[in-house]
């Protein structure tokens, strides 16, 4: 997978592990299965626009934020 698989894939990791989230618990607030999930983070599949605008969602984020770096991190 490209540099944007590797910057999705940590921003999920990153905004699950700011909210304290398990794969479980974005998976019951996003509709996306755990197993899809992981796989996402994993870099092992990449997420149609359906699944990604799901799991935005779920943060509360626009689908830009959620497929970008943090500020943070933008930043640096």
């Amino acid at each position: 997978m490209d540099d944007s698989g590797a910057l999705l894939a940590n921003r999920l990791r990153l905004e699950r592990d700011m909210r304290g989230w398990s794969l479980a618990d974005l998976a019951e607030r996003s509709g996306v299965s755990k197993a899809t999930i992981s796989k996402i983070e994993r870099q092992e599949v990449s997420p149609t626009a359906v699944i990604l605008i799901r799991l935005a969602g779920a943060f509360d984020l626009t689908l830009a934020a959620c497929c970008s770096a943090p500020r943070a991190a933008a930043s640096a």
